[in-house]
C-alpha cells in the first residue's frame, strides 16, 4: 500500500508532466488538499519533507507554492525574462516570484511593481505580459492595456471615468483590459479616494465583471505609510532595485545593450574610448536605468548630427557629446578602479553594431629609454585625452587617479629594458649618476629598504631628460602633492635634500612635482592605497593615545600600513564613543573584515552591536594591558613587598586569564575536559574550579575557553586535539561540534557530587528534559478552538530548537514563557484576533538585524502549516523575550 508521501509526490508528477515543455507547474497546499481529499496540515507536511528531500521546491513568497524539483527543461531558457539584464543574479528572486504569481492556479494573484523612477518598472510589467502570453495564462490576443496616472495628475473626476468607468464603464480602462492585463502605472499619486476605489476592484477581481488580472507600478518616495498601504491590497509585491544597487557588470551591460540599439537605428557603428566608456559606467544617475538610457541616446543624437555629412562607416563618441552630468563619472574613478580595470582595460576602444560589440587595442607611441620621463608621460595622456574631447577638469581627475599606474608603467619599462651601467653612462651626465647612486644607497641605509636596480635605471633617466625639459609647469595637482606628502613625510624630507643638491649640481630650479616623483621612486614598494583584498587590523584601547602609539609603531616596523587606531579616553560619553566608534570602522573597512585588539569589555560590547548594525565582520582579541596594570598598581598600593606583589599579580593573571596560560603552560596529560562560557567573564573558569574540587580522576587537564565565535572555537579545538584527548565539553551552550560530547552545565549540576565520575565515564550523554512540554500543550489544547495541537507541538518544539540555537541558550523561565507567547500568538491569528502594535518594534529590529532574520525563517514552518503571518510587531516581541529587553 502507497504511504500518503509517495500518493501526493505521483500526483504532482502527474500533473506536472502535462506541463512539460512550458514553464512549470505550481501548487497550494489547500489545491492538493482538495484533489487528494486530505487534511491541509497533513498535505502542508509531507510536502516539507518532499522539500528536504529534493523532489520539490518551493517559493520564497506569499503564497507558498511547491513544484517538481528540476522539472523545467530547456524551455526555461527561453523565457522572455531572459531579455532582462540581471535576471539571474540581481533580479532573480524577482523573476522566480513573478513567475508564480503568473502561474498561480487562479490566475488572480494581482502583483505591484514598487522602485524608484526609471528603474524599469513598466519594461517589468511588459514582460510579464508576454510571460502569459507564452504560458497560456491569458490569450495570445489578450489585451495589454497601459493606464498612465501621471497623465491625470489632479484631475480626481477624470480618472474615475476614465480607469474605473464611473459614467460609462464600456469606456474605461478596466473594460477594454477584460481578459488580459491592466498595468496601472505610478499609483503613487492617487489621492485616497482612487484609492478605495481600486482596493475595491481588486477584491472583486475573478468574478464575471473582472475577469482581468491587474498589475500596478508604485514610485518609491517618502510616503512610506502609503506604499504600506498598497503593498497590503496586493498578492504580490515585487521590488526593484536601483541603478546604484545593481552590480557593475549588469550597468555595463546595459551600456552595451543601449549602445548596440542606437547604432541599429543610425545604420552606422559607434566607436567608443575606454575612458568615455568608464565614466558613463560611473557617474550618478538621478534617474536610475531611463537617465543611462536618455543620457546614451543624448550622446548618440549630438555625435550623430556632428557627422551627419560625413560618409564614414564608424561615428566616435566623444564627452563633449554627452550632458555635464557623465563627465563627472571620472570623480568615482579612483574608488573604483580595480574593478573597473578589470571589467574595461584602459587603451581599447570599443565599436558598437547590431551585430556585434568588437575591441581593439590602440597602441601608443614609446619614446626612446634616454627620454623616459614622468613628465612625458603626463603630457603624452594629456594630449591624447584632449583629442578625445575630455575637459580640463575630466583630464585633471583621470591623471590624479593614474599616477601611481603611470609610475609602475616607468619602472617595468625600464626593468623590461634590461639596461646597464655601460648603455647609462652613454645617455646619462656622469655627475647624474653618481649623485643617484649615492641617494640610493642612503636610501637603503636610512629606510633599511632593498631597491631593485630597476629603480637606480629608471630614476637616472627620468632626472636627466627633466633638467633637459621647461619644468616651469606644475603637473600635479595640490591635493596630489599634499597626499604623498603627508603619507610619506620622512621621505619626502630626505628627497627634499636630495633636490637641493641637484640643483647645485646643475644650477637649475626644479619644482615641488619633482621631489614628489623622487619620493614615489624611493617608496615604489609601499602601497600607497588601501589594499581592498584583506582585512585590516584596528587597535582599541582606553586612554587619550595609547592606541594610536601602537598602531603607529606597527606600521612603522612592518610598512603594512594596515594597522588603524581607536582611543577612548575615560572622560568621554558612552554616545559620542559609540558613533565616533562606528565611523571609524566604517571607514576602516574594505569588505573583508576587521580583526580588533581591544583591552576592556566596554569597547567589545561596542563592537558587537556595530558588527551587528553595520554587518562588517569583526574578530576581537583581548589583550587586558590595562586591567593589569591597574590590577598591579592596587597590589603595590597594597603591600611594601615587591616580591609579594609580583607573585599576587603572576597568579591573578593566571585565573582570570587561562587562555593566555594554557598557551605555554599547559599540563602534558592525555585526557582533556574543554569547559566552555559565551561572556568570556569567568563562566568557564568557575566549571573548571568545581571539575578540579570534586573529580576523583586528576590525570586529566581542564582547559576553560571563553569564545562566541565558532570558527575561532574550532581551530582552538583543533590545536588541542593534535596534542590530546578531548572527552567532553562542559558549559553554557552546546557548540555542536562532531564527535566530542556535550555536557550542558545545569546537567552538571544537578548531577550528585557522588556520580559525578559516573556521568563523565558515558560516552554519549542522554540529556533529560527540564521541561514537561506535554503538560502545556494539554493545557492549552483544552483551552484553544480550531486549532491542531499535534501540529502545533511538533513544529514549536522544533522551533524553540533552533530559537535556542541563536539565542546560545535560555534560561528555564525564558524558554515556557518563549513557548507559551509563540502559541497563544498562533491561536490569536488562528482565529483572526486583535494583534497589538510594539511601540519599541523600530529600535528592536534595528539592533537585532541578524536574529530577526533568523526568526523569519524559524518561524517559516508554523505559518505554512498554519497560514499564518508573525509581522514585525510580533517579531519584536519575540526578540525582546529572548534578550530580555
Amino acid at each position: 500500500m502507497k504511504s500518503n508521501k509517495d500518493m501526493v509526490y505521483e500526483h504532482m508528477q502527474r500533473i506536472s508532466n502535462k506541463y512539460y515543455g512550458k514553464e512549470r507547474k505550481f501548487f497550494t497546499t489547500k489545491e492538493l488538499a482538495e484533489e487528494l481529499e486530505m487534511q491541509r496540515s497533513n498535505i502542508s507536511s509531507i510536502l516539507n519533507t518532499l522539500v528536504k528531500e529534493r523532489k520539490v521546491e518551493k517559493s520564497s513568497g506569499r503564497p507558498v507554492l511547491y513544484s517538481i524539483f528540476n522539472l523545467e527543461g530547456k524551455k526555461e531558457e527561453n523565457s522572455c525574462f531572459k531579455k532582462l539584464i540581471g535576471y539571474k543574479s540581481s533580479l532573480k528572486n524577482q523573476v522566480q516570484l513573478t513567475k508564480a504569481a503568473l502561474l498561480y492556479p487562479e490566475n488572480n494573484l494581482n502583483t505591484i511593481i514598487i522602485g524608484e523612477p526609471g528603474c524599469g518598472k513598466s519594461y517589468f510589467a511588459s514582460l510579464m505580459y508576454e510571460f502569459a502570453k507564452n504560458n497560456n495564462v491569458i490569450d495570445k490576443d489578450s489585451p495589454f492595456v497601459v493606464f498612465n496616472c501621471k497623465n491625470y495628475e489632479g484631475e480626481e473626476s477624470k480618472i474615475q471615468e476614465d480607469l474605473f468607468g464611473i459614467k460609462n464603464y464600456e469606456n474605461s480602462a478596466l473594460y477594454k483590459a477584460n481578459g488580459g492585463i491592466l498595468l496601472i502605472d505610478h499609483i503613487n499619486i492617487f489621492t485616497a479616494k482612487e484609492r478605495e476605489l481600486l482596493f475595491k476592484v481588486l477584491e472583486r477581481i475573478g468574478n464575471n465583471k473582472y475577469k482581468i488580472m491587474i498589475i500596478c507600478t508604485a514610485d518609491m518616495d517618502n510616503k512610506k505609510t502609503t506604499l504600506e498601504e498598497f503593498a497590503s491590497n496586493f498578492s504580490v509585491r515585487i521590488n526593484l532595485p536601483k541603478l546604484e544597487e545593481r552590480t557593475m557588470v549588469e550597468r555595463f551591460n546595459l551600456v552595451q545593450k543601449f549602445l548596440i540599439k542606437e547604432a541599429s537605428r543610425m545604420g552606422r557603428k559607434i566607436k567608443i574610448d575606454s575612458e568615455l566608456l568608464r565614466s558613463i559606467l560611473l557617474y550618478k544617475c538621478d534617474r536610475n536605468i531611463k537617465q543611462l538610457r536618455d543620457d546614451i541616446k543624448f550622446g548618440c543624437a549630438n555625435a550623430y548630427v556632428r557627422e551627419h555629412e560625413n560618409s564614414d562607416e564608424v561615428i566616435y563618441l566623444y564627452i563633449r557629446d554627452f550632458p555635464t552630468n557623465v563627465r563627472k563619472g571620472f570623480l568615482y574613478y579612483k574608488e573604483y578602479r580595480e574593478e573597473i580595470e578589470n571589467l574595461i582595460p584602459k587603451n581599447y576602444s570599443y565599436t558598437f553594431s547590431e551585430e556585434n560589440i568588437e575591441k581593439e587595442e590602440y597602441t601608443k607611441i614609446i619614446k626612446n629609454n634616454e627620454n623616459i620621463n614622468m613628465y612625458d608621460m603626463i603630457d603624452s595622456k594629456i594630449i591624447e585625452l584632449k583629442e578625445r574631447g575630455i575637459d580640463n577638469e575630466g583630464i585633471t581627475t583621470i591623471i590624479n587617479a593614474d599616477i601611481l599606474s603611470s609610475f609602475k608603467n616607468l619602472t617595468n619599462k625600464v626593468q623590461n629594458s634590461k639596461i646597464d651601467k655601460d648603455y647609462i653612462s652613454k645617455v646619462v651626465d656622469i655627475r647624474i649618476i653618481n649623485l643617484v647612486e649615492k641617494f640610493i644607497k642612503e636610501a637603503s641605509n636610512r629606510f633599511d629598504r632593498i631597491y631593485p636596480e630597476a629603480v637606480f635605471y629608471s630614476l637616472c633617466l627620468h632626472l636627466s631628460a627633466s633638467l633637459e625639459r621647461d619644468n616651469s609647469l606644475q603637473r600635479l595637482t595640490n591635493g596630489q602633492i599634499m597626499e604623498v606628502i603627508e603619507n610619506y613625510r620622512e621621505e619626502y624630507t630626505f628627497c627634499m635634500k636630495f633636490c637641493v643638491e641637484i640643483e647645485k649640481e646643475f644650477n637649475v630650479r626644479l619644482p615641488i612635482d619633482e621631489i614628489v616623483f623622487i619620493t614615489m621612486f624611493i617608496c615604489e614598494n609601499i602601497t600607497t592605497e588601501r589594499n581592498t583584498n584583506k582585512p585590516v587590523v584596528l587597535v582599541a584601547i582606553h586612554g587619550n593615545s595609547a592606541a594610536s602609539s601602537i598602531a603607529d609603531v606597527v606600521n612603522s616596523i612592518t610598512k603594512n600600513n594596515n594597522t588603524y587606531a581607536y582611543n577612548l579616553s575615560f572622560d568621554k560619553d558612552m554616545k559620542t564613543a559609540y558613533d565616533e566608534f562606528k565611523e571609524v570602522i566604517q571607514e576602516i573597512d574594505n569588505g573583508k573584515g576587521i580583526i580588533m585588539i581591544y583591552d576592556m569589555g566596554s569597547i567589545k560590547a561596542m563592537a558587537e552591536m556595530i558588527s551587528q548594525e553595520t554587518d562588517i565582520k569583526i574578530r576581537m582579541l583581548e589583550v587586558p594591558i590595562t586591567l593589569l596594570a591597574i590590577d598591579c598598581s592596587r597590589r603595590v598600593n597594597m603591600t611594601s613587598s615587591l616580591e609579594e606583589a609580583f607573585e599576587g599579580m603572576i597568579n591573578s593573571y593566571h585565573e582570570n586569564y587561562p587562555m593566555i596560560k594554557d598557551s605555554y603552560e599547559r599540563n602534558k596529560n592525555n585526557k582533556v575536559i574543554v569547559t566552555l562560557c559565551m561572556s568570556g567573564k569567568g563562566g568557564a573558569i568557575q566549571i573548571k574550579k568545581y571539575l578540579e574540587t570534586h573529580l576523583k580522576e586528576k590525570n586529566i587537564d581542564i582547559i576553560p575557553l571563553a569564545i562566541n565565535n565558532s570558527d575561532y572555537l574550532l581551530s582552538e579545538l583543533e590545536k588541542i586535539r593534535k596534542k590530546q584527548t578531548i572527552l567532553y565539553i562542559i558549559g553554557t551552550y552546546d557548540p555542536q561540534v562532531y564527535g566530542i560530547p556535550f555536557i550542558s552545565v545545569s546537567k552538571l549540576f544537578q548531577t550528585p557530587v557522588e556520580k559525578l565520575d559516573v556521568l563523565l565515564a558515558l560516552e554519549n550523554v542522554e540529556l533529560s528534559e527540564a521541561i514537561d512540554y506535554k503538560t502545556i500543550i494539554n493545557y492549552l489544547g483544552e483551552q484553544f478552538k480550531g486549532v491542531d495541537m499535534k501540529l502545533l507541538e511538533k513544529d514549536l518544539l522544533e522551533s524553540m530548537k533552533k530559537i535556542k540555537k541563536i539565542s546560545n541558550g535560555l534560561t528555564i523561565d525564558q524558554e515556557i514563557g518563549l513557548f507559551m507567547h509563540i502559541a497563544c500568538t498562533v491561536n490569536r491569528m488562528i482565529n483572526k484576533e486583535k494583534m497589538y502594535a510594539n511601540i519599541h518594534k523600530a529600535k528592536i529590529l534595528s539592533k537585532n538585524k541578524q536574529i530577526y532574520n533568523q526568526l523569519k525563517e524559524i518561524l517559516e514552518e508554523i505559518e505554512i502549516d498554519f497560514n499564518i503571518l508573525f509581522n514585525d510587531d510580533e517579531l519584536a516581541n519575540i526578540i525582546s523575550l529572548i534578550k530580555q529587553i
